[in-house]
């Protein structure tokens, strides 16, 4: 898929599965040069050897979907890939977390550059009167096995990054699926709350985690680490597709409440109309489809999270016609409203 090809992700993701690969026993005993690994997943030994190598989105499909396969298939494969961390497994997003001044300045760090470690997936913050949430929204369609993995690789490193920054709450974890009986060991793991087949991927923190100060900050390297961060952003940003930027405009408005038309993305993109078709289609995509998936996101949490009706969730997606909303959602879902909420709330 163009779309995976086209993102980004840095070498951490090639050193991390050298390191969880040398880690596995029927790996050791099978004695195979990581190298010769490598060459049989057809990823390039640079990749290993140069820290500014990137792999693109179907690379780290491929070393994931590796990883599961040999991974102890007595503990989730997640957990054991959390277990190789280092505080510089996340380069300077994951020194400049541990040297924050506060738990609001950690989080905002966070927040702000996981993209260059998780491109393909946007983060929202999301603050309530007792609560903040991260929300995780898939800009790109992995494989369903590889987003899962995805999901829990990044609220492990967040459990971790936390406990190495000295922030001592409990987080909440949500999931849009079931670990089943491998939920006690995600909870032990991040020392936190799951509930599964929740309406969307987020995790959730006390609202006075914001002002909590960290015990060991070293307020200039984090600053260096803050400027060297912003360089790295605004590179990554610059070199994303076109596609991509596209998405992440759509998703970023939606959730301000705003569904915006092809003429609005043009116009956003500094295109025409029909280069905006043409650059779409080129990556496989059109605009009505990621507009829908936008308004689907919102709609499934709607259904599940709240006691709206029907006709306020069509409002709150764009669609005037109750109607018309009812007929897409059961396109985009296969189910009715009611019979989504129903099963989603049993």
């Amino acid at each position: 898929m163009n779309e995976l090809k086209q993102l980004k992700f840095p070498a951490i993701y090639s050193q991390l599965a050298a390191d969880f690969i040398a880690s596995v026993p029927r790996m050791q005993v099978m004695n195979v040069p990581l190298t010769r690994v490598y060459e049989l997943l057809h990823i390039p030994r640079v990749t290993l050897d140069d820290p500014h190598a990137t792999l693109n989105g179907k690379q780290v499909e491929i070393l994931l979907a590796t990883g599961n396969l040999i991974a102890d298939k007595s503990e989730r494969f997640s957990i054991q890939l959390c277990r190789q961390f280092k505080e510089d497994t996340l380069g300077l997003l994951g020194l400049a977390l541990v040297n924050s001044p506060t738990g609001g300045d950690a989080l905002t760090t966070f927040q702000r550059y996981i993209f260059l470690y998780s491109p393909g997936i946007d983060f929202h913050i999301k603050r309530s009167r007792h609560h903040l949430e991260v929300v995780l929204s898939p800009l790109v369609r992995f494989d369903n096995t590889i987003e899962q993995i995805l999901f829990e690789i990044i609220f492990c490193a967040v459990s971790f990054y936390m406990q190495r920054a000295g922030i001592d709450v409990s987080a909440e974890y949500y999931l849009p699926y079931v670990l089943g009986q491998q939920k006690a060991e995600f909870e032990h793991f991040t020392r936190g709350q799951l509930f599964e087949n929740a309406s969307q991927a987020k995790v959730r923190f006390p609202l006075e985690v914001l002002d909590m100060p960290l015990p060991r900050p070293n307020l200039a390297t984090h600053k260096l680490y803050i400027e060297q961060l912003e360089k790295q952003a605004e590179e990554a940003r610059a070199a994303e597709s076109f596609s991509l930027k596209a998405r992440r405009h759509i998703e970023q408005q939606a959730q301000a409440g705003r569904f915006i038309s092809r003429d609005d993305l043009a116009g956003h993109m500094a295109v025409s109309v029909r280069t905006l078709n043409r650059k779409l289609k080129e990556d496989g995509l059109s605009f009505q489809p990621l507009l829908d998936q936008a308004r689907f996101a919102i709609a499934r949490r709607l259904l599940i999270d709240t006691d709206k009706t029907t006709k306020h969730i069509a409002f709150d997606v764009g669609i005037q016609n109750p109607a018309v909303f009812c007929r897409a959602f059961k396109k985009w879902s296969g189910k009715t409203p009611g019979e989504f909420r129903e099963r989603h709330r049993s």
